[in-house]
Order: structure tokens, then sequence, then C-alpha cells
């Protein structure tokens, strides 16, 4: 069996991603028929009947690879906007169109609650829905990803920032303070509690309580 234009026609609609993986379905598909058709000549069966039963074969490939209406805004890809499949089992398959997928990720990037974007349940592959970001994009995602994986958060004290700050960041600030006080035998009369940036606004952090840095004093609750 060869792609007819129906086949064309459908992976003209979809992304490169689905693309790349509908073509390969669509290869297999063939291969898969091609045999059917040769065991059922071997059996004996006779020309129409071998017909038929390719023709009904190539109908159920056709209904697998057809994008369906987008989960998002219910409607049909129409050969201009790209749709990307979420779910691939044979009985279970949901598209939504490039800007919704795109859509779904960006509020995911913004919200916690909408972290991560999800179908049947199940998060969707990143792969699908980065293929629409920008790198900058992508970056927002995985903050907004690690800050809700985060049990024991840390946010910026500045009341008009108020960025969340990962732990990876305060635990490198910790281990170099730690290797600068490795030679000290006794309580110096500068700065020891130590403190860290914001990656937003800059301001100085402290380690220890997390509030504004105490201009070169040692934290109250340390």
């Amino acid at each position: 069996m060869t792609r007819d234009q129906t086949y064309e026609g459908y992976l003209a609609m979809v992304s490169r991603h689905d693309a790349l993986r509908m073509a390969k379905g669509i290869d297999r598909r063939a291969a898969q028929i091609a045999r059917s058709e040769n065991s059922l000549a071997e059996h004996g069966h006779d020309r129409e009947y071998i017909e038929r039963q390719v023709a009904k074969e190539k109908l159920e490939a056709i209904r697998y690879l057809r994008p369906g209406p987008c989960q998002v805004c219910q409607k049909d890809g129409n050969g201009t906007v790209k749709v990307v499949r979420t779910c691939a089992t044979f009985d279970q398959k949901h598209w939504y169109h490039e800007k919704c997928l795109r859509g779904m990720f960006l509020e995911a990037a913004k919200d916690e609650g909408r972290m991560p974007p999800t179908c049947c349940g199940q998060p969707i592959a990143e792969v699908l829905g980065f293929q629409f970001l920008s790198d900058e994009q992508i970056q927002s995602f995985k903050d907004k990803k690690e800050e809700k994986e985060t049990a024991k958060r840390t946010y910026c004290p500045v009341s008009s920032c108020k960025q969340f700050i990962p732990n990876r960041i305060i635990e490198k600030c910790i281990d170099e303070r730690v290797e600068a006080l490795k030679d000290v035998t006794r309580r110096p009369r500068g700065y020891i509690s130590g403190a860290f940036r914001c990656p937003r606004c800059a301001v100085s952090i402290c380690l220890i309580c997390k509030n504004s840095a105490h201009s070169k004093t040692d934290c109250p609750e340390g």
C-alpha cells in the first residue's frame, strides 16, 4: 500500500513531531496490510475477497491517523492550523491545535495550579509543547515546574518582586560560605551569616532568616 493523497493531506495538518510519528505509523500499517494481503492469497481467497479485506484495513488505518477536533477549542484542523496528538492508543487519541497547546504551556508557566498540562489525567510530554515555545518561555515553564515541586520554598522579601528562589541557589551559596569560613578559628567581628542575591531584582538576602541581608552584621536569628 502506498501513501495516497488522503494520507499526505493528514500529514500536512499535523506538527513536524507528529508528521514523523504518523509517517512511521503509515509505513508500519502499509507493511501489515501487505502481509495480510499475501496471507489471504496464500490461503486461497479470491481477489474480490482480498480487496474487500484490504479496503477495510485501510479504512481502519485512516481512522487511526485522521486528526480529530482540538480538545481545547473543539474545532477541526483545516490544513493551515497544525495539530498535535497527545494520546496515541487506538481508541483514545486526543489532538490539540498548535496555538491551544502552546497556550496551555504558557498558562502553566504562570499558574502552578495548571502545572503540568495534562490529557487523560496524565502529564503531556513536554517535548510536544516545547516545540512551540521560545527558549525564554521554555525556561519560564521549567522554573514554574521547579517551584511547584519544591516543598519548602523561599521567595524574595522585596514586596515588589517576590521572586521564587530555587533551593539550589541557596545551597550553592551555603557551600561557598562554608568553604570561605573553613579557616576561621574564632568568631570574627565582621559579617559571618552570609547572603545570596535574588535572581530577579538582585537584592541581597540573608542565608539564615531569608529577609534582607543585615548590612555586614550577623543575623539575629543565627
